[in-house]
């Protein structure tokens, strides 16, 4: 419903997220269908009032839920992460990344800026840490055609 609304506002831009959305689903896209439900929600962050109410009037009516609902399963979602002071997956890290975007000139919540900015490096830190650990290294392979 999200992607829908989403769609009718960004028409001139020619949206395709009710079109993706559907795809996830008909797929059984689980951790496509999360990454897009975080998304969707960030996005409507950036919408003006009269939208806003808009797109809280269709969940209510078609969905028996409201905005601010559904906002605040994602902030309790990422108190848990913050919380737990890792993130552990791709999805986690996008859905924190935006959320750092979101509130990243808001006064008084530096500690909070500061904290998901030390978690989404320590992340970034293990993915390559990882990727390298899978590729061989290129130093080994010259140093033993050298011999």
């Amino acid at each position: 419903m999200i992607a829908e609304w989403l769609d009718e506002q960004m028409e001139q831009l020619g949206g395709q997220l009710l079109a993706v959305t559907r795809k996830a689903y008909s797929d059984r896209d689980l951790r496509g269908m999360r990454m897009m439900y975080n998304d969707l929600v960030e996005m409507t962050k950036a919408a003006d009032a009269r939208e806003r109410r808009d797109l809280d009037e269709r969940l209510r009516a078609r969905a028996g839920l409201n905005l601010e609902l559904v906002q605040a399963k994602l902030t309790e979602r990422i108190e848990k992460i913050r919380k737990r002071g890792k993130l552990t997956s791709e999805e986690q890290y996008y859905l924190v990344r935006e959320h750092v975007e979101f509130i990243f000139d808001t006064p008084g919540r530096e500690d909070e800026v500061q904290q998901l900015l030390a978690m989404i490096n320590d992340f970034e830190e293990r993915t390559v840490a990882r990727a390298r650990s899978r590729t061989p290294s290129t130093a080994s392979d010259d140093a033993a055609n050298s011999s």
